[in-house]
């Protein structure tokens, strides 16, 4: 035979079909009639191998079979213009890692301290916090009893070392403004260096030792900063029949929140200063965070009833007449809580006038057509 038909032909699959009936081999004899047999009626029988014969001898013997060859998959074939479908391996799935059991890190802390001329409270505040860090705020006479403080820890076992403290000193300690000013001056620039460092740096205010002033001047500092905590040294035993200075080794240290953040002090302050600036929105979202935080339930009325009226000048502003008529209708109901709320920053009257106001004014705006009363109040939120 020539070469062209080197190829042997496919011989038919050995599964039955019901459709299908086998092919018989073919004697040596008919070998010239299955030559003739179109190609296509075999691969018809076929399945996804295909099994050749070698090319057939003269005498009509069949050479050795070659080896078998495997069919390319549809998707792997090669053409021309067509994008060739990329099969993805599917995702092993990991066995979740167990939750550690350990607990969360303890926050670092900053102390700040008045250090006066007995160096128990300093030392017992110390071993209660246990501080990465520590500002010492002696006065020009008391500078010296900040070794004693490092003594007396030292014999506790508590050691510090001169990069975990730094000194603070305050020229005239009976002086209230001197220390007010010094103490934001030196501490304030402690504080941001600390709380840069992340959010898990906390600052303890400690005012038991030093003068009176210096105690004040340091709680009236520390009333504005963020998160900060206040702690005392008290006791449980005092000399002069109980009413003078805690006996060394009765002290107990309490801890108290910032009364700013609990009663909403610092909230309402700042809300009247976003009134001033004519940001409503940013004054009762202020509020709203911390009527929320607030305990007591008349604390919780009077933030809510101020964020309110704050919300309803917000509301004036943006041109929503309706509800913001509505929100001052419900404020002139809640003038108590408002008065309770701004206490010593706007009297009754001053609340009343406002209220009634706005209550005359908003009816006007809210008619459809447009008047000189729109053209008014346009220009004055331009």
């Amino acid at each position: 035979m020539n070469s062209s038909n080197s190829r042997r032909r496919p011989v038919p699959s050995l599964v039955k079909r019901k459709d299908v009936q086998p092919e018989v081999s073919p004697q040596p004899e008919d070998l010239n009639t299955a030559k003739a047999e179109s190609p296509k009626q075999t691969e018809k029988l076929t399945t996804g191998r295909i099994e050749e014969a070698g090319p057939l001898s003269a005498k009509g013997k069949s050479r050795k079979p070659a080896k078998k060859r495997r069919r390319r998959a549809p998707h792997r074939a090669k053409r021309k213009g067509v994008q060739q479908k990329v099969v993805e391996k599917p995702a092993v799935l990991k066995k979740p890692k167990a939750k550690s059991s350990k607990k969360a890190k303890n926050p670092r802390r900053l102390l700040i301290v008045t250090v006066g001329s007995a160096p128990e409270p300093v030392a017992a505040s110390t071993q209660r916090w246990q501080p990465e860090r520590i500002v010492f705020v002696p006065s020009s006479q008391t500078v010296t009893y900040v070794e004693d403080v490092r003594d007396l820890l030292e014999d506790s076992g508590y050691y510090l070392h001169h990069a975990e403290f730094e000194v603070v000193s305050i020229s005239d300690p009976q002086d209230f403004t001197k220390c007010v000013q010094q103490m934001r001056t030196g501490l304030e620039q402690q504080l941001r260096r600390w709380r840069s460092c992340g959010e898990d740096h906390e600052c303890i205010a400690d005012f038991t030792g030093g003068t009176k002033c210096m105690s004040a001047s340091l709680a009236l500092v520390a009333q504005s900063w963020p998160g900060v905590r206040f702690s005392y040294v008290g006791g449980s035993k005092r000399d002069k029949g109980g009413v003078g200075i805690v006996i060394s080794g009765q002290e107990h240290v309490v801890a108290s929140a910032n009364p700013w953040d609990v009663l909403g002090y610092q909230a309402v302050e700042d809300a009247v200063a976003a009134f001033d600036s004519h940001d409503y929105a940013w004054g009762a979202e202020l509020l709203e965070n911390a009527r929320q935080n607030a305990d007591d339930e008349k604390h919780k009325d009077a933030l809510g009833a101020l964020a309110l009226l704050m919300n309803s000048y917000d509301l004036w502003d943006r041109l929503e007449y309706g509800k913001a008529f509505a929100g001052f209708e419900e404020c002139a109901r809640r003038q108590d809580d408002l008065v309770a709320a701004l206490a010593g920053i706007v009297g009754r009257a001053d609340i009343r006038k406002h209220l009634a106001a706005a209550c005359k004014r908003l009816p006007k705006l809210r008619e459809t057509d447009l008047n000189a009363q729109h053209i008014e109040d346009l220009l004055a939120i331009a």
